[in-house]
């Protein structure tokens, strides 16, 4: 039961930050890291990147994105690895990294292709520069 707690909890807090209450989402997450359920790492560490971002904590955006695709390439499945990919390329550009932001967009873009998930292909083209860039899949 911890772990579908901490699904969840994360879920939750997926919304709440989306909805602009980052705060809340913060105090959500916190809950669902204590529960330290394993494969949870993967997908909760993207997540609270996005809240860090939202709160303008571009560093430790960048911090929480970096641990999430560390995570998800261990112990994650393609779709969490494309996530943690995609918010680790939206905390990059957060912080003005645009080069390394592309190269990541670019290694989510695979993923979401290798996952069958064409729309989300499709918005990452719309993102990414005309020239090709190396993807790190």
């Amino acid at each position: 039961q911890p772990y579908w707690q901490a699904l969840s909890e994360g879920n939750l807090a997926e919304i709440l930050v989306n909805l602009d209450r980052a705060d809340e989402a913060d105090l959500m997450l916190q809950r669902a890291f204590l529960r330290e359920e394993i494969g949870m790492r993967s997908f909760l560490l993207p997540i609270m990147s996005h809240v860090r971002r939202k709160q303008r904590r571009f560093d430790d955006a960048a911090r929480y994105s970096a641990e999430g695709v560390a995570a998800a390439d261990e112990e994650g499945d393609l779709l969490t690895r494309a996530y943690a990919w995609l918010e680790y390329a939206e905390a990059l550009a957060a912080n003005d990294k645009h080069e390394p932001a592309q190269s990541a967009y670019a290694t989510a873009r695979d993923l979401f292709s290798q996952a069958g998930m064409q729309a989300d292909v499709e918005r990452l083209d719309a993102l990414m520069p005309l020239a090709p860039v190396q993807a790190k899949t």
